[in-house]
């Protein structure tokens, strides 16, 4: 079952800035990673920051 139809992930959307849109999609090429794996790392990394006692997810 892909993440779309996996009842245990939601989507999320935002806008950023072009030059860093272009940026991410060309790290995220670079890196061969999806970009929705790269998005779910970087919540996680600012989340932990914000609150290092808190459990991810």
């Amino acid at each position: 079952m892909d993440k779309r139809r996996d009842p245990n992930y939601k989507q999320i959307s935002g806008h950023i800035p072009l030059e860093l849109y272009k940026q991410f999609k060309t790290v995220c090429f670079s890196r061969d990673i999806k970009q929705s794996e790269a998005v779910e790392i970087a919540i996680s990394q600012w989340i932990r920051e914000d609150n290092p006692t808190s459990e991810p997810g």
